[in-house]
C-alpha cells in the first residue's frame, strides 16, 4: 500500500561489494555481525540511488544514465569515425552520435514525466477512497498497454476524456450512492469522494 501512495522505484543502481575477511578466529555470532554491519553499511550509504530512482520524484538517476549515454556516444561515435580508413565515417559517427544524444534526452525526460505523472495518477486514484475506480484503473493500464507512439497519443486522450467524464460523474453520483448507503453522513462522505475524483 506504502508504494502505490508513493510510486514505483524503478531502476535503481545498486552495487554491494563483498566483504573479505582472512584468518578470523572469531565465533559464529560474532562472523554474522560482522557481515550484518558490512551490507547494512553499504546499504545505507547508496540509500540516495534508491530515493533518487523513486518515480514520484521524475527518478533522475535514470534521467541522468539516459543523457549521459546520449552525451557519451556524441563523442565517442565521432571518434570511431576518425581512427577508421575512410574520411565519410567521421560525418556519419557524428550524426550517429547526435542522434544517439536527441534519442536518449527525449527519452530520458519524457519516460522520467511518464513516471512522474503515473506515480502522481496512482496517488490520486488512491486518495478517491473509491475501490471500484481504482480497480478499474489498474485493469485497464495492465491491457491497455500501446505498441507505438500513435497508440500511445491515442491511449492518453481516450484516457484524458474518460477521466474528465469520471469526474464530473462522480460528483453527481458519489453523493446520491453516500445517501443511500449511509445517510446524511454519507451524502457529505460521497460529495469528498466526487471533489477528490
Amino acid at each position: 500500500m506504502a508504494t502505490m501512495a508513493v510510486g514505483n522505484i524503478t531502476d535503481a543502481p545498486l552495487k554491494l561489494n563483498a566483504l573479505i575477511a582472512e584468518n578470523l578466529l572469531v565465533n559464529s555470532a560474532d562472523l554474522l555481525g560482522r557481515i550484518q554491519s558490512h551490507y547494512v553499511h553499504a546499504l545505507m550509504s547508496q540509500m540516495y540511488k534508491i530515493i533518487l530512482s523513486v518515480d514520484v520524484f521524475f527518478n533522475p538517476v535514470k534521467v541522468f544514465g539516459s543523457v549521459s549515454s546520449g552525451v557519451r556516444d556524441i563523442f565517442y561515435e565521432p571518434l570511431q569515425g576518425l581512427v577508421s580508413d575512410h574520411p565519410q565515417d567521421f560525418g556519419a559517427g557524428l550524426v550517429k552520435g547526435a542522434a544517439s544524444l536527441v534519442k536518449n534526452t527525449v527519452f530520458g525526460f519524457s519516460d522520467g514525466i511518464n513516471k512522474f505523472a503515473g506515480s502522481v495518477g496512482k496517488g490520486l486514484s488512491l486518495a478517491t477512497m473509491d475501490s471500484k475506480y481504482q480497480e478499474q484503473r489498474r485493469l485497464a493500464r495492465s491491457r491497455n498497454k500501446p505498441r507505438h507512439a500513435v497508440l500511445g497519443v491515442t491511449a492518453g486522450a481516450q484516457t484524458f476524456v474518460k477521466s474528465i467524464y469520471s469526474g464530473v460523474s462522480g460528483i453527481i453520483e458519489k453523493p446520491f450512492e453516500g445517501a443511500v448507503k449511509e445517510g446524511f453522513g454519507g451524502f457529505w462522505k460521497g460529495v469528498g469522494q466526487g471533489i477528490v475524483g
